[in-house]
């Protein structure tokens, strides 16, 4: 926060420029992050699906993404952000795909995003900002969702059993070269537009010699069309009570970074007021492109902070720059070719780009952990969450199975369950008994 308060933008929030000064700039924006296409293909390696749903599942999210982008940069939040596809989601949607199938998974999901858009019509997310976006809850989730998609990394860089290319030397090669490049330029290119974009040079380098070392199979690209689009709920209708809430309340857990990229761009870059109503009208917006995404198969998109980063280096804060890119993403996701080739890249050169991706999501949830007061209150909320989160991911299945089954989502899904005891704790702690304020106040006393 205290880098961004020192922001001046070259182009403002309402400068409307030429339009091919909008392309160029919406495509510098689109550089930024390659989590955007990665994040879908992530998820479709974890569930073991074919490269063909991988494709259209990137479809999917770039639609949706693109279409929340333009509302929200046009009409609605009216603010330079970005969307991409929720990072949560990867760590959840497994759980619930194990115990409840994906059909119940994908129908939660636009369910969950459906719920949130109804709460975003009575005000709901606006007067509860400070709760979920609170340190005390917000961390557990980044962090939870960080330990949980670390496991994928290696078992993306290893491969597939009993495939040829599984444990090969060339899979950490691979995976080494994006990692390298991305965290080379950022250490020694610190003020340079290039660390922005260092995780899309390295995928380059790494998908060129895959290409040239013939480990990347364009087959279904070739086969796949220019112009199409995936069928509705490709993965069946499918009511679950369980996955529904579980689907609901990770949407909700993901919500407080969206609310602080809110306010970041808003009020500390653009200079305006971020009302609770501005608040909730932002929520509803992504709420609705998320049950679009997740209905063609994709994932639930939220605002990409990684691009506040961006708008603060450029001083390029044009929201019409943003809808711009928000066109470009619709374009993309209208050619299935574009899915097929992201869904293409190898398992390693996906672990690499993971690698260094997760790690700064780790160290932002301990970023964010270091913004709250160090009281007994909050540690023993968040320590407890954590421990608790961390720990039901080692519950055997035949646990599992034991439960009820409206409860087995819940409980296999480590970022619902850190999330859910951070919430209870934080709530108990610090709202009700107020322990912290206290300890707070007795502190201040003791150094009079």
């Amino acid at each position: 926060m205290a880098d961004l308060q020192r922001v001046d933008l070259i182009i403002g929030v309402e400068d409307k420029l030429k339009w091919w000064q909008n392309i160029i700039y919406a495509i510098q924006q689109l550089t930024v992050d390659t989590t955007i296409l990665i994040i879908p293909v992530l998820l479709a390696r974890t569930l073991q699906f074919p490269l063909a749903t991988g494709a259209f599942m990137v479809q999917a999210v770039l639609i949706g993404a693109g279409l929340v982008t333009i509302g929200q940069a046009l009409w609605i939040l009216r603010l330079p952000v970005l969307q991409g596809p929720a990072i949560v989601f990867v760590s959840v949607v497994p759980a619930v795909v194990a115990v409840s199938g994906p059909a119940a998974a994908w129908t939660g999901m636009v369910i969950a995003s459906l719920i949130a858009a109804v709460l975003s019509a009575v005000g709901f997310w606006g007067k509860t900002r400070n709760l979920f976006g609170s340190p005390q809850v917000y961390s557990v989730v980044l962090l939870m969702a960080a330990l949980t998609i670390s496991g994928t990394i290696f078992g993306q860089i290893l491969g597939v059993p009993n495939t040829p290319t599984f444990g090969q030397p060339f899979n950490f090669v691979l995976a080494f070269i994006p990692f390298a490049i991305s965290v080379l330029v950022v250490l020694l290119m610190p003020s340079s537009f290039l660390r922005l974009i260092s995780l899309l040079l390295g995928a380059v380098v790494a998908i060129l010699i895959a290409l040239i070392s013939g480990r990347m199979n364009l087959a279904g690209v070739a086969n796949a069309p220019w112009i199409g689009l995936s069928v509705f709920f490709p993965f069946g209708f499918q009511f679950d009570l369980g996955a529904t809430l579980v689907m609901l309340i990770a949407f909700i857990a993901d919500l407080g970074q969206v609310v602080g990229s809110y306010l970041l761009m808003g009020e500390v870059i653009g200079k305006q007021k971020v009302s609770d109503k501005r608040i909730d009208g932002g929520i509803l917006t992504e709420s609705l492109g998320s049950a679009l995404s997740s209905a063609f198969g994709g994932l639930p998109t939220v605002t990409y902070n990684q691009n506040i980063g961006a708008v603060s280096v450029t001083g390029i804060g044009s929201r019409f720059v943003f809808a711009t890119a928000g066109v470009i993403l619709v374009i993309l996701g209208l050619v299935p070719k574009v899915g097929a080739i992201v869904s293409a890249i190898p398992g390693p050169i996906v672990g690499g780009l993971l690698l260094s991706t997760i790690a700064m999501l780790c160290m932002q949830a301990i970023r964010v952990m270091g913004a709250m007061s160090m009281t007994n209150a909050n540690m023993f909320a968040v320590g407890t969450s954590i421990v608790v989160g961390i720990g039901v991911s080692f519950l055997p299945k035949e646990f599992i199975a034991m439960l009820p089954v409206l409860l087995r989502p819940f409980v296999a899904s480590s970022v619902v369950i850190g999330f859910l005891s951070a919430i209870v704790l934080h709530v108990i702690f610090n709202l009700v008994l107020k322990a912290g304020e206290l300890e707070q106040k007795k502190m201040a006393g003791k150094g009079q």
